[in-house]
């Protein structure tokens, strides 16, 4: 009888907080739903903040959500530092409702754990700022010696990050012609099918993200890549069957090659911004030696002491909830400014730079303890966390079976008890929208097993691994991807970056 009544009483509240809402603001459908399945089942996603109701609010509940049922604590080296990574005001999910996703566990890095980078920053001091205004902001136009004084502050984290000069470095032309052809893809691809050091800085780094990850990632997946002059990373996306890479660069870039199209970050905003229809959602984002030169100049980039960190924000809105980011950019047990060459990243600047990811794993062996050393930038695996909700035990990954092999590729735990798999969830899985569909997982089931055969075979026959994804006799398409331009009136932001600081400190609230 109690329990009845109990099943009676949350019936009641449920009823009482919907007709609430009714009366104070017309609720979407996805809270209404989240409502009602956190009454019913209440082992379905558990969370410590409450559902986001506007598109500033997902970007809140983004960097306090639990992953795997951890939450991880508060950073206490970024506090009382003004930050401006601002948000995305395009939704990544229709009508701003929540994905359940499944995150994968992550796999502790020992000086992420020793210098406390698995932590959670202070809210973001200008959350109403759209990101994607930077890309309007002033252009350099000249060579610029010294940090102005009045940005020394942002630009070094209220000073908690030293600064060097003596490397001034200054592209004199403002805007270059690039084309990429098939016969240059075509280098690269033999490079990567001979497995050699690869790529403009002739390391291997790209073949453990792609070995291990290309199933989820890459293949008939749309990815995106972000910063880039010679297109190594593209060619191996190709090479891996990505379905079509999208390449976001400044410079303005001709390609006939099949299954590549170039834009240029202004273009790509203009596109974004002009309508629903014509954005566009990538599976995976890539991004190698490109964002630790964001905002100081060096390419006539507007003067930006947050840009690296604006545009990890704006890849939230253009990567798919649970999507993957794979980032390069150079890793060390401390944090340093070459300017105007580069940043160096450690425990202070990269937790700013996860805020709205989960970090799964670093593709890479014990972060550099030489300040000036900045090659070693191992690829950070990152899946994006904004309009997610998490559950990993419940997840639908088409049946029990392949749910293990896939945590076992992952190097999670080899077996669920019984006891913790609620037979409930069963009944209620179609109620809710997943990150991949049931066939794709199927297809994705069927792909690591032949992997693993392929594998196999070429230990037998004592020949290189060619790679996940890889086909020998695949044949080299010919044809031409077209841009279309787009009319719309991309709207300017402010052009000093002074200012344009001062205008991000007006939109600093408590929220």
């Amino acid at each position: 009888m109690n329990r009845q009544n109990n099943r009676y009483f949350a019936l009641l509240i449920a009823v009482s907080i919907m007709a609430t809402l009714f009366c104070v603001k017309k609720p979407s459908l996805a809270i209404i739903k989240s409502i009602a399945n956190a009454v019913t089942v209440p082992k379905l996603p558990v969370t410590i903040r409450p559902l986001p109701n506007t598109t500033v609010d997902a970007y809140i509940y983004a960097q306090h959500l639990s992953i795997n049922g951890i939450v991880d604590p508060p950073c206490y080296q970024t506090r009382n530092i003004y930050i401006c990574s601002g948000y995305c005001p395009w939704l990544n999910t229709p009508n701003n409702e929540l994905i359940m996703c499944s995150f994968l566990p992550r796999a502790p890095h020992p000086d992420f754990v020793k210098l406390s980078i698995y932590c959670i920053p202070e809210p973001d001091q200008c959350p109403t700022y759209n990101a994607w205004l930077k890309d309007a902001l002033r252009s350099t136009f000249e060579r610029i010696a010294r940090i102005p004084e009045n940005l020394l502050s942002n630009f070094t984290l209220n000073n908690s990050v030293p600064i060097e000069y003596g490397y001034i470095d200054f592209r004199q032309y403002d805007t270059w012609l690039v084309e990429w052809t098939e016969k240059e893809i075509a280098k690269y691809r033999l490079e990567l099918r001979q497995r050699l050091d690869y790529g403009s800085y002739k390391s291997k780094d790209v073949y453990l993200a792609l070995d291990k990850y290309a199933s989820i990632a890459v293949i008939n997946k749309s990815c995106a890549v972000i910063g880039t002059e010679d297109p190594w990373i593209e060619a191996a996306l190709i090479e891996y069957n990505a379905s079509m890479v999208t390449t976001i660069e400044y410079a303005t870039i001709f390609s006939n090659v099949t299954r590549l199209k170039t834009i240029t970050p202004r273009a790509f905003a203009q596109k974004q911004q002009s309508g629903t229809h014509s954005r566009e959602l990538f599976d995976s984002v890539w991004s190698y030696s490109s964002l630790e030169h964001d905002g100081l100049g060096r390419y006539r980039d507007p003067l930006n002491p947050y840009g690296d960190l604006q545009t990890m924000t704006k890849i939230t809105c253009i990567l798919r909830p649970g999507g993957f980011l794979f980032l390069g950019v150079p890793l060390n047990t401390k944090d340093h400014l070459q300017y105007n060459l580069h940043r160096i990243y450690g425990p202070i600047r990269l937790p700013l730079m996860y805020r709205y990811y989960h970090v799964v794993e670093v593709l890479g062996s014990r972060m550099s303890k030489d300040t000036k050393k900045w090659t070693f930038q191992p690829f950070v695996v990152l899946q994006n966390k904004v309009h997610t909700v998490n559950d990993w035990e419940h997840a639908d990954l088409g049946d029990d079976q392949r749910k293990q092999k896939f945590l076992r590729l992952m190097g999670a735990k080899k077996h669920v008890p019984e006891d913790r798999i609620d037979t409930k969830t069963n009944t209620h899985s179609s109620e809710k929208k997943h990150c991949r569909s049931k066939v794709e997982n199927e297809e994705i089931d069927r792909d690591l097993e032949k992997q693993f055969n392929e594998s196999l075979q070429s230990k037998i026959l004592h020949t290189h691994h060619e790679g996940l994804g890889f086909h020998a006799n695949e044949e080299i398409l010919h044809s031409s991807d077209s841009i279309q331009s787009t009319s719309t009136k991309f709207i300017l932001a402010t052009s000093q970056l002074s200012s344009s600081i001062s205008d991000q400190e007006k939109c600093k609230n408590a929220q």
